[in-house]
C-alpha cells in the first residue's frame, strides 16, 4: 500500500469519529490550531461554534515572526483582531450551542478591553456565555514598572470593571498581574465577583507592606494564588469555600498568611526564596486553628529553611494530613530532619522530597540577596520515639543520588514504614543555566538510572522482603 492511500485511510478513521470526541480534540490546542483545522477540513468545518470551552488569547493573533519583547503597538494589533474575531464568532447565526466557560488572556489596553466587555455583555445577556475566565497582564511588565505604573494599571482595571459591571455575574476565575490598587477598590472588586473560584494575583498589592483583609462570608472562592505580592500579611478572615492557597515569594518579614474562618481548607502551597530579610516561623502559627488542612507542600527554592525547628506540637496542626511535600531541599544538606516533619503526621499516606542541585545559582546575583543556607537548629534529637510512620504508602525522591545523606532516608523511612508500597525515585531535572555554567553537552543530562545500578539500589535499600514486597518506580532524567 502507497504511503498517500495509508495516510486516506487514516484520515477517515478521524473523520469517522463522533463529534464530542472530535471536540475534546479541539479543547485541547489553540484557537488558531482549530480555525486551520475547519478550514482544511469540511468534517471539522462546524465544529468550532459547537466548542463550550473556548479560549482566546491575545497572543495567538500576534505575528509568528514578534520576538519575546512585545512593544505596545503590536500589543494593540493583536487585541484587535482579537476583537474582530470574538464579533464574528459569537455573532453567528450558525452557532449551535451555548459556551459554557470562556477563557480570555487579553493585554490591559483600556479602550480595547471595553470593546472586549461589550461584547461579552451581550453573549451573556443573550445567554450564549455562562462563565468567563479572565487573564489580564499589563503590557510593561513587573520588571520595568514603579509604583506610579502599578497605581495606573489598577485604575484602568477598575475603570474596565466599573464600566463592563455584569461581567461580575459571571466571572469564575480572574488573574490580575502588576497591580497596586486602594484598600477600598481592592475590597469593591471582591465583593462584586460573586461568582468567583478562583483568584491569581501576580504582584499585587494596596501599597507596600500593607495588610489585605478577606472577609467575605458569601465568597464562592476555592483558589488562591498570592505570587509575588507586596502584602505584609493577608488575613483570610472568612472564606468559607476556599480549598486551595499558594502563596509564593512573599516580602512580609514572617509568614504571610493567616486564617481565621476556612473551614474547607484542604491544600497549602509555600514557596519561596528566603532572602535576607525573611525570619523564620514556625508552622503551627501559620496554620493556626485550621481543621481540614490535607496536603502541604513547602518549597525552599535551594535556600535556608525557613520553617523554625519544632517537636510534638506539630501534631495537632498535621493530624488531618494525607499528603507533604518539602521540596527545593539544598543538595549538601542532611535529609534526617525531615522525618521530625513526617513523625509528626501519623496519617500522611505520600511524603515527596526534591532536591535542589542547581549549580547556576552558586555565584549570580541571587546569591547576594539571599540569606545563608542553613537548615537552622533541626534535628532527630526532636523526633518523639515512635517506630513507625503509621499510614505511609508511598515516598518520593526527586533529584536522587547515591549519596550517603540519601541512602540513609530511604532506608529509615522504608524501615519505619510498614505499610509502603511504594518508592519513586526522580533523576535532577535538566536545567540550560546549569549547562551553561559547566560549558558541557551533556554531564547533566547523562541519566543517574542504568539497569545495573537500578538492581544495586535495590538491594541496599533492602526490599527484597517478599513478605513486604515494595514497588519501586526508576524515572530517569527527561530533557
Amino acid at each position: 500500500m502507497e504511503s498517500s492511500d495509508v495516510q486516506n485511510h487514516d484520515e477517515d478513521r478521524i473523520s469517522k469519529l463522533p463529534d464530542d470526541i472530535l471536540l475534546a480534540i479541539l479543547e485541547k490546542v489553540s484557537i488558531s490550531t482549530v480555525i486551520k483545522t475547519s478550514i482544511l477540513s469540511t468534517r471539522w468545518g462546524h465544529l468550532p461554534l459547537l466548542l463550550s470551552h473556548l479560549c482566546l488569547e491575545a497572543e495567538h493573533f500576534m505575528p509568528q515572526n514578534s520576538t519575546t519583547v512585545v512593544d505596545y503597538k503590536l500589543v494593540r494589533e493583536a487585541m484587535e483582531a482579537l476583537i474582530k474575531f470574538m464579533s464574528s464568532f459569537l455573532a453567528s447565526p450558525k452557532r449551535e450551542s451555548n459556551i459554557r466557560t470562556l477563557s480570555l488572556r487579553v493585554g490591559l489596553v483600556t479602550n480595547l478591553l471595553l470593546d472586549i466587555g461589550k461584547l461579552v455583555c451581550n453573549a451573556i445577556d443573550s445567554g450564549k456565555l455562562k462563565n468567563l475566565e479572565l487573564e489580564i497582564p499589563t503590557v510593561k511588565c513587573s520588571r520595568y514598572s514603579d509604583e506610579k505604573d502599578m497605581q495606573e494599571h489598577a485604575q484602568s482595571l477598575m475603570f474596565f470593571f466599573d464600566s463592563s459591571p455584569r461581567l461580575f455575574g459571571c466571572l469564575t476565575k480572574l488573574f490580575l498581574y502588576n497591580a497596586s490598587f486602594t484598600e477600598p477598590d481592592m475590597h469593591r472588586l471582591l465583593l462584586s465577583c460573586e461568582q468567583l473560584q478562583n483568584l491569581i494575583l501576580h504582584d499585587c498589592d494596596i501599597g507596600f507592606l500593607s495588610v489585605l483583609k478577606m472577609d467575605l462570608p458569601n465568597s464562592k472562592l476555592r483558589a488562591l494564588e498570592l505570587c509575588s505580592c507586596s502584602f505584609e500579611r493577608v488575613q483570610l478572615i472568612r472564606l468559607p469555600k476556599l480549598v486551595q492557597l499558594q502563596c509564593k515569594h512573599w516580602d512580609s518579614y514572617t509568614f504571610p498568611v493567616s486564617f481565621s474562618f476556612v473551614p474547607c481548607l484542604e491544600e497549602v502551597k509555600l514557596i519561596c526564596t528566603a532572602l535576607s530579610h525573611h525570619a523564620r516561623f514556625k508552622i503551627t502559627e501559620l496554620l493556626g486553628d485550621t481543621t481540614n488542612v490535607q496536603a502541604l507542600t513547602l518549597n525552599f527554592h535551594g535556600e535556608k529553611i525557613w520553617i523554625a525547628p519544632e517537636g510534638k506540637e506539630l501534631q495537632n496542626s498535621f493530624k488531618t494530613l494525607r499528603k507533604l511535600f518539602l521540596h527545593g531541599i539544598y543538595v549538601e544538606f542532611d535529609l534526617l530532619w525531615t522525618l521530625v516533619l513526617l513523625e509528626s503526621a501519623p496519617s500522611v499516606q505520600i511524603f515527596g522530597i526534591k532536591i535542589w542541585n542547581h549549580i547556576c545559582g552558586k555565584d549570580t546575583q541571587r546569591r547576594e540577596i539571599c540569606s545563608e543556607r542553613t537548615i537552622g537548629s533541626w534535628s532527630t534529637t526532636k523526633l518523639g520515639g515512635s517506630t513507625s510512620f503509621l499510614q505511609l504508602k508511598r515516598l518520593e525522591f526527586g533529584g536522587f543520588q547515591q549519596v550517603k545523606q540519601h541512602l540513609d532516608l530511604i532506608r529509615t523511612v522504608i524501615k519505619r514504614a510498614p505499610n509502603l508500597e511504594t518508592l519513586l525515585l526522580e533523576d535532577k531535572k535538566y536545567c540550560q543555566k546549569c549547562e551553561a555554567v559547566t560549558n558541557s553537552v551533556c554531564s547533566s543530562k547523562t541519566s543517574m538510572f542504568r539497569k545495573n545500578e537500578e538492581d544495586i539500589l535495590v538491594k541496599q535499600f533492602g526490599t527484597g522482603d517478599v513478605s513486604r514486597p515494595i514497588q519501586i518506580i526508576f524515572r530517569p532524567l527527561q530533557c
